[in-house]
């Protein structure tokens, strides 16, 4: 099997003259070596160490060396893949797999404890806004215990700290405003953008969602904006897991412009359980450490014509059981839906 690359391996931004003297392999430097050396040795290369060596400049690590053949033997020696119909290049198709069998030897490339945050635990939740202008820190566990923060930060600072490297100007976390129902407090809960690229909720839907907060809470809000949702967690011990929910009409502001967000629960009132006729709707399981993921209409099908939230897994019962059933949220009306757990033997049918 190729030797798997490791971390301190990565290839680091050089000069051709740089590269050149830096690549080793088995402890061995191949610019000592001559090209007919060099073409042998390319037959036992692992697909990353191909794409340093051919990046060198060395005359046997031309891409004519390199060329689509060898590319093809790497994907099926070591990913045992073949190329997709989309697709017109070996390369291509290594580094795609490359990037998501290895994604854990990326290096890190900045570091500080003057963020703002202070020390948190229990996941705090991070994502890029709708417009991908700001970096968001969402909740976490704190020495005040489960927290329900938002703070945010303009990506281009993190970009720009990221390039600089250790010379950087340190960069703080700055706390958005909030407002409304704040969502029930829990560590390891989840937030969940109701955003897929391009893909959300309609404008319509978002334009009802955010008159029903307002009416709600009584808190007036900006037009536009996304949609965030918050759900589960526990307390001390990761005991008394909940399932309490709350939607959030984010609005990431530009620039240095403060961020917002106005927290509700959607068709609510004072019985948010109570559906029109009065009967108890069907609720999700609690449950912490679980996983909460936006699936757009497209992928969700008619069933949910503005996209669901699929909640997995996690445990419950004071963490003495885990769980691997499910809970859809669907987003047009609000309303939940549990999908069994099936066993295998159950699921698939007999031969």
């Amino acid at each position: 099997m190729p030797t798997r690359r490791r971390l301190d391996d990565a290839p680091a931004k050089t000069s051709t003259t740089d590269a050149a003297s830096s690549v080793t392999y088995g402890g061995l430097n191949l610019s000592e070596l001559n090209d007919e050396v060099l073409l042998q040795i390319l037959n036992h290369l692992p697909g990353w160490m191909g794409a340093r060596a051919e990046a060198t400049g060395l005359g046997a690590w031309r891409r004519e060396a390199i060329g689509e053949g060898w590319w093809q033997t790497r994907c099926c020696l070591e990913f045992e893949a073949q190329l997709r119909p989309t697709e017109d290049s070996w390369r291509k198709r290594y580094r795609c797999l490359l990037g998501m069998a290895d994604a854990w030897t990326g290096s890190w490339c900045y570091k500080s404890h003057r963020h703002g945050l202070g020390d948190r635990v229990a996941a705090p939740q991070l994502f890029v806004g709708p417009t991908g202008q700001k970096l968001f820190c969402y909740g976490g566990w704190t020495d005040r215990g489960p927290q329900t923060d938002l703070h945010s930060v303009p990506l281009q600072t993190v970009t720009t700290s990221a390039q600089c490297g250790e010379d950087a100007e340190p960069w703080r976390f700055a706390r958005s405003q909030e407002s409304g129902q704040l969502p029930h407090r829990g560590g390891v809960s989840t937030l969940t953008p109701l955003w897929y690229g391009e893909e959300a909720p309609s404008a319509e839907h978002l334009r009802a969602t955010a008159r029903e907060l307002q009416r709600l809470t009584g808190v007036p809000q900006a037009e536009g904006g996304a949609l965030v949702m918050t759900f589960g967690g526990a307390g001390g011990g990761y005991r008394h897991e909940h399932n309490s929910w709350s939607i959030g009409l984010l609005q990431e502001g530009e620039g240095d412009a403060a961020s917002s967000i106005l927290w509700g629960r959607p068709q609510g009132g004072s019985a948010p359980d109570l559906d029109d006729s009065g009967e108890l709707r069907e609720q999700p399981l609690p449950r912490c450490a679980h996983s909460a993921t936006f699936i757009p209409a497209r992928l969700a099908g008619a069933e949910y014509p503005e996209g669901c939230v699929a909640v997995f897994g996690g445990h419950t019962q004071h963490c003495t059981e885990s769980l691997a059933n499910m809970d859809i949220l669907s987003l047009s009306n609000w309303q939940w839906h549990a999908v069994p757990y099936i066993e295998k033997s159950e699921a698939l049918p007999e031969e």
